[in-house]
């Protein structure tokens, strides 16, 4: 009986240059600029949490309390004198066009009450800088004297800004109800104080 050969089949497979194929390099990651980075900036890789706000994070969004809460934090650490680039790495944030953004949601969020907290708070923070400046500016630091300059200016746009606003929150405002009222009061005393004319007088009746 004639003998069967046997053939060795490798399991590994053969190698480029063996087949003849050309080598197909692995597709290059993409880089995509996330939604609240400013134009230009691209993401080498996603964040390690994700905290953007309007994000998806896997199938389920993050709920309005949870940014909310977010964005509550990032205020309190902008006050505490954070800059937006430490905010972001302490927060997880992917661009520091995000912070600003939080920051301006939780303005939004607060009350009269909670904003003049807010307004007292950012002044005891502009004054315990300017403070700390001062005596090093007096001994003739020239950057130090710059620095402090750029922060008596911003407290003078401050006063300035706030006593604006408070100006206008002291007119007094009027409903509509309120308006239609006093319209109709002065049209009451306009037709009361009106002179009478000849026109007002009855003509006499013709005799017959």
């Amino acid at each position: 009986m004639p003998r069967r050969k046997h053939t060795s089949q490798s399991s590994e497979p053969a190698s480029p240059a063996r087949s003849g194929k050309r080598p197909v390099a692995p597709p290059a990651a993409e880089t995509s600029p996330g939604p609240g980075s400013p134009p230009g900036e691209t993401l080498s890789a996603p964040p390690a949490k994700p905290a953007e706000l309007g994000t998806r994070t896997g199938s389920q969004s993050r709920p309005a309390s949870a940014r909310q809460e977010l964005a509550r934090q990032v205020l309190e650490l902008r006050l505490a004198g954070f800059t937006y680039q430490e905010i972001r790495h302490l927060l997880g944030l992917k661009s520091d066009w995000q912070v600003w953004l939080l920051q301006r949601r939780a303005l939004k969020q607060f009350d009269q009450e909670e904003y003049g907290q807010v307004r007292q708070l950012e002044w005891a923070r502009l004054d315990r800088l300017i403070r700390g400046l001062w005596r090093k500016a007096m001994q003739g630091d020239l950057p130090t004297l710059d620095r402090l300059i750029k922060l008596l200016h911003q407290r003078e746009r401050y006063v300035r800004q706030w006593a604006k606003q408070a100006k206008s929150a002291a007119i007094p405002r009027m409903t509509l109800f309120q308006a239609l009222a006093a319209d109709r009061q002065l049209e009451a005393w306009l037709q009361h104080c009106r002179p009478k004319s000849t026109q007002d007088v009855p003509l006499p009746e013709p005799n017959p």
